[in-house]
């Protein structure tokens, strides 16, 4: 009987923030970005969707083309580190989709 390795994906939205107002990068968010080139790897036939998500501070379409890169960020990130594009997905959902609450400082942090 094959192992089965199930792959929490929540997991990794926490690890993934972004500076203000930017598609760039807190610090050390690169290692966590390298942790899952390498699960990508282990599934070289696997695709993955790709979301970006935005606190609802700003304009709609503010939020929206600011999760479009944010979305996009994590993309190249990992296509420059081996990924086939193909297999990957970038959407941006602004504030439509929120990760967490928005009610709260840290609930707007992890979007």
């Amino acid at each position: 009987c094959p192992e089965v390795k199930v792959i929490n994906p929540e997991a990794f939205v926490e690890a993934i923030l972004f500076n203000i107002n930017r598609s760039s990068f807190k610090p050390g968010v690169t290692k966590q970005l390298d942790g899952m080139v390498g699960v990508m790897n282990e599934f070289p036939a696997s695709e993955f969707d790709i979301n970006g998500h935005t606190d609802n501070t700003g304009t709609a379409a503010y939020n929206l083309m600011l999760s479009e890169k944010r979305a996009n960020a994590v993309k190249d990130y990992f296509v420059k580190n081996g990924v086939e594009a193909s297999r990957l997905t970038a959407k941006g959902h602004g504030e439509t989709k929120p990760v967490e609450s928005n009610r709260t400082r840290a609930g707007r942090a992890k979007n």
